[in-house]
């Protein structure tokens, strides 16, 4: 948070970069949620689905099908509504 208020302060082009989960895929899919990240200063978000990861990875936090459906519909939503570039894994600009 501080360095987003850093760089927002110093108006430099900044985005974040959000990994979604089956806990929090609806907090980061929320319209509450990317109205925060443009408030904070971001202008562009890259979202991408947990992917379990070595020894210690937690199966138990893969996405569900509904939730990556839920995501990219949210995705598609916010490009037509919000002023901020958005992006989600394996989904182009044109979908």
């Amino acid at each position: 948070m501080n360095a987003m208020e850093i760089l927002k302060q110093k108006k430099l082009v900044f985005g974040t970069s959000c990994c979604y989960t089956r806990k929090n895929a609806e907090t980061i899919g929320s319209e509450e949620y990317i109205d925060s990240m443009i408030e904070w200063g971001a202008k562009f978000a890259w979202f991408f689905t947990y992917m379990p990861v070595g020894v210690n990875a937690v199966p138990d936090l893969i996405a569900t099908a509904e939730q990556r459906e839920f995501m990219y519909h949210q995705i598609r939503k916010f490009r037509k509504t919000k002023p901020y570039l958005l992006w989600i894994s394996g989904m182009t600009a044109s979908t």
